[in-house]
């Protein structure tokens, strides 16, 4: 089991400045931004043994608004 939590120490980073692109002929737009500046804390526990942790973390999220695999197979 893991059990963390981040703190945001930063800003946010947008991809391409708006945190979105457009590809496949503007077909699908993609949405993405990342968390580079996290601190973590928390534990980890595995066969019965926990073991705190602490240190920087980085969250990136990335999504789109098509069906990827449909409009490649075209």
């Amino acid at each position: 089991m893991i059990e963390a939590v981040l703190t945001n120490e930063g800003p946010v980073l947008d991809n391409c400045t708006n945190g979105y692109f457009c590809c496949m002929n503007d077909l699908v737009t993609f949405n993405h931004y990342g968390l580079p500046y996290l601190k973590a804390t928390g534990t980890i526990t595995l066969d019965g043994k926990t073991i705190p942790f602490a240190g920087d973390a980085w969250l990136d999220r990335q999504w789109s608004s098509g069906n990827l695999p449909l409009l490649m197979a075209e």
